[in-house]
């Protein structure tokens, strides 16, 4: 539920972050997929590749505490994985935004 909860507070940032950087007479931002879109462009791809790691992180970190999730803890193995394909997609996001800068 924590996680669930800082997976909202990251798309809110994003929402927060588009309304900023884009003035009232913008229109067609409906929805949290078109404002990610549209940072890529204006902010830069280092902004839109910060932000979709964060609560694959925040998940995979609550979800192995038992004192968040109780019984539904996850196993050895299950976490091992998460915490093996959550460092792979950090890791290739990091790649991308150094392409995309040099």
């Amino acid at each position: 539920m924590i996680a669930l909860g800082f997976a909202g507070l990251v798309n809110l940032a994003i929402v927060m972050m588009s309304a900023s950087v884009f003035n009232r007479s913008t229109s067609g931002i409906t929805d949290i997929d078109v404002a990610y879109h549209t940072l890529i462009p204006t902010l830069g791809m280092s902004a839109a590749g910060v932000f979709p790691p964060l609560p694959m992180v925040a998940l995979v970190i609550l979800s192995s505490r038992k004192s968040v999730m109780g019984d539904f803890v996850t196993g050895n193995r299950t976490a091992f994985a998460a915490i093996a394909a959550t460092v792979l997609i950090v890791l290739l996001n990091i790649v991308l935004i150094r392409q995309m800068l040099l």
